[in-house]
């Protein structure tokens, strides 16, 4: 299993940074998780082609994790696409995808209908996927503003946790017993951000505890609102109070083997 960061930045990335989105690759089959406004430049950038994504999980509605799908659907329709993509999600997202997307191209909707596969998770509970390509989706609800669903990703050898957005959350904790790598938000890493977003969001610590937990063999944290090397150096150090596996701010744009 193998997992390139597109991203790790929250809402509002600083400089050359880009929101939160991470492609797996699972022996050829692509799975991205989360389509941010930016990412069909993002993907570009990794020299990943629409196209070649099998799957998309987008956790919860919020515009940094949402809203550039629609453009990936564009530039699918555009290269005349006959590829057909599942795309993971919360019941509330895919008729207002659809709105959106035939909103601005109103000649997409038979295009839309016929080449995504909506895959509506349970509203409130626990989830499974039996995909039929040789790996595994679970998923569990987070903790925040709105719903917010974490997802770990299983190939017969390695397993793989995204927390999605949410405040430290007994439900996460569980489904990312034992996984080989645990990718958890750390939104709420500064004083203003524990203030203000402490019920929506985790601290580094919180991170790091959790995957202690867990038990995890390493932890990435993301979903940062700096990304200034003091700033990076300080969220590790605290999430190291709490687990004693390999933790880091994984690089953008580098496949890195788990």
């Amino acid at each position: 299993m193998r997992i390139m960061q597109l991203g790790k930045s929250a809402a509002y990335p600083t400089g050359r940074n880009w929101n939160v989105s991470y492609l797996i690759d699972l022996d050829g089959i692509y799975l991205l998780i989360e389509t941010p406004p930016a990412i069909a430049n993002q993907l570009n950038y990794a020299g990943i082609l629409p196209d070649q994504i099998d799957w998309i999980y987008i956790s919860h509605s919020h515009g940094d994790h949402l809203l550039g799908l629609p453009m990936i659907l564009v530039e699918k329709y555009a290269r005349r696409s006959e590829k057909t993509i599942n795309i993971v999600t919360h019941p509330c997202l895919p008729s207002l995808i659809k709105q959106v997307v035939t909103l601005v191209y109103p000649e997409m909707e038979k295009y839309v209908t016929e080449h995504t596969r909506f895959i509506v998770l349970d509203e409130t509970n626990d989830f499974s996927i039996p995909t039929g390509s040789g790996f595994k989706l679970k998923g569990a609800y987070g903790d925040h503003g709105v719903p917010s669903m974490a997802v770990r990703v299983e190939d017969a050898y390695k397993s793989l946790v995204y927390s999605g957005d949410t405040a430290p959350s007994g439900s996460v904790t569980r489904l990312a017993d034992g996984a080989t790598a645990l990718i958890h938000e750390a939104g709420a890493a500064s004083q203003e951000m524990r203030l203000r977003a402490k019920k929506n969001h985790t601290t580094p610590a919180q991170a790091g505890e959790i995957a202690g937990l867990a038990k995890c063999g390493q932890l990435w944290l993301t979903h940062l609102e700096k990304t200034s090397p003091d700033f990076i150096t300080m969220c590790v150090n605290e999430a190291m109070e709490y687990f004693d596996g390999h933790i880091c701010v994984a690089p953008d744009f580098q496949w890195i083997t788990i």
